[in-house]
């Protein structure tokens, strides 16, 4: 892995690092063209920003009012994984076989997404995202399926998200828990959530659902 730092008036500001590649094989590992390792360079950070944060409860606040309420929490941990190279590929793969899982059943799709990179935990994701009553048993088989590494605890875990019975997200709710607990790892205080350093990230740090094309 290569690491270079660019410098302004004599002090550091952003990191740029040449991530490598492996074989193109899906949720495995990073994705290659044409099984060829691809360069690319991509910016690590050590924070959610305050705009990254309010883009996570916007998506969460649009997928309920559409009618696809993020109620499935999971939590994959990469650690010893070829995922870990490029957990950011694993994560769009894995969006991308859901979103054909679901479509297949003429269902929707909708979906928040943080990694964090703990001292011991490693590098993992929160994943927070809609999967109708009904179909989660066999979303949980998918699952063994598609992942490299058994989908079980604690490698895999899985959690209900409850909504209040009069509809509607508030704070108290438990979808504002879950969404203060995956943004956690901000700066500074921000809405109500106590910052924890949650490791650098190399790449994107979290990433949401494009409503429009999830129908």
């Amino acid at each position: 892995m290569l690491t270079a730092t660019l410098y302004s008036n004599g002090e550091p500001c952003t990191t740029i690092t040449q991530a490598p590649q492996g074989p193109p094989n899906g949720l495995g590992c990073a994705l290659g063209t044409n099984g060829k390792p691809r360069r690319r360079y991509r910016h690590a950070s050590k924070w959610l920003k305050d705009t990254q944060v309010q883009k996570l409860h916007d998506a969460a606040l649009e997928a309920w009012k559409a009618g696809r309420p993020l109620n499935r929490f999971v939590t994959i941990h990469l650690k010893d994984s070829p995922a870990q190279r490029n957990p950011q590929a694993f994560t769009n793969a894995l969006m991308e076989k859901t979103r054909k899982w679901l479509k297949r059943r003429k269902l929707p799709h909708a979906y928040v997404w943080v990694l964090e990179n703990g001292p011991d935990k490693g590098i993992h994701l929160h994943l927070l995202q809609h999967i109708p009553a009904g179909h989660q048993a066999d979303y949980r088989k998918a699952l063994t399926v598609w992942l490299p590494f058994e989908a079980m605890p604690p490698r895999v875990v899985i959690k209900t998200v409850g909504y209040p019975p009069h509809g509607g997200i508030h704070e108290r709710s438990r979808l504002a828990g879950v969404l203060r607990y995956m943004c956690k790892g901000i700066r500074k205080p921000h809405a109500g959530i106590r910052p924890v350093y949650q490791g650098e990230i190399t790449g994107r740090r979290c990433g949401v659902s494009r409503m429009s094309k999830e129908v």
